[in-house]
This record gives C-alpha cells, sequence and structure tokens, in this order.
C-alpha cells in the first residue's frame, strides 16, 4: 500500500486557517468593543469619549423621574471654554439643543412643556471647535 508524503506545512494548512480564522475574529471583537460609537443627536464619537466621566449629570439626576426639569446642571471640565446640551425623547428627536454655553447650567422655560415620556440629555465640553470631553447620555421622565 503506497501512501501519499505531503510535507507537514500542507497537512497543518487546515488547522493553521481555523487558528488563523480564530486569532482574526478574537482582534476585531476586541477592536470592535473598544472603538467609541457615534452618539445619537449629532454628539459625534471622537477621542474625548473617553472622558466621558469628567462631566456628570447633576440636575436632572440620571433616570430621575417628575416634572419637566427647571434647569439643566452638570460638572465643570478644566480647561473647557465652552459647553453643547442636546435632549432627545425616546424616538431620538432632538427636542432642545444650546451650544456656545459658557455655565454649566441651563435654565429652561416653561414654555413650550416637554411631553409626558422619556427623554436624554448629553453634554459636551468644548475648546475652540474641538470636543474636550462629553458627559454620555442620561434618561430622566416627564411624568407631570
Amino acid at each position: 500500500m503506497m501512501r501519499s508524503l505531503r510535507p507537514a506545512r500542507a497537512r497543518n494548512q487546515p488547522m493553521l486557517r481555523r487558528l488563523a480564522l480564530a486569532a482574526l475574529a478574537v482582534v476585531t471583537a476586541a477592536a470592535c468593543a473598544a472603538e467609541p460609537q457615534a452618539q445619537a443627536g449629532g454628539l459625534p464619537a471622537s477621542p474625548a469619549a473617553a472622558q466621558s466621566s469628567d462631566i456628570r449629570h447633576v440636575i436632572p439626576a440620571p433616570d430621575s423621574v417628575g416634572p419637566q426639569p427647571a434647569r439643566f446642571e452638570w460638572t465643570p471640565v478644566q480647561g473647557a471654554e465652552s459647553y453643547t446640551l442636546r435632549v432627545w425623547n425616546d424616538v431620538d428627536v432632538n427636542m432642545l439643543s444650546a451650544t456656545g454655553l459658557t455655565t454649566t447650567a441651563v435654565d429652561v422655560p416653561a414654555e413650550p412643556k416637554l411631553p409626558l415620556g422619556t427623554y436624554f440629555w448629553a453634554v459636551m465640553a468644548m475648546r475652540g471647535d474641538r470636543p474636550l470631553a462629553e458627559s454620555g447620555m442620561a434618561a430622566f421622565v416627564v411624568m407631570q
């Protein structure tokens, strides 16, 4: 009985391919998980996204439930020249947008009132036209 001789490299190619594909899948999954995601409402993903803990939502508190907030307030970021505030409803419609804010609080006019529902808000600290830090989104629910 004659046996075909193949070089060892040829015999191991299917196994090497599977290992290479598995390694590629692991690297791709890790890279995708580490990549900042764009946020709804036009706040772009940026290197500042990694600094999201620099801005904390103060008023309304994250996951708060109650009447329409009378103001939005957040913690300051060292070196920020201005802030951008965005508020979206639960179907991603921009309900409030303010740019060029030089303080860490904005009073909200009583009228027009936000309809009952769930909302999300985020703040971006800016230095010139460059994002410095982002808060990430926080939810609040208007019930009254």
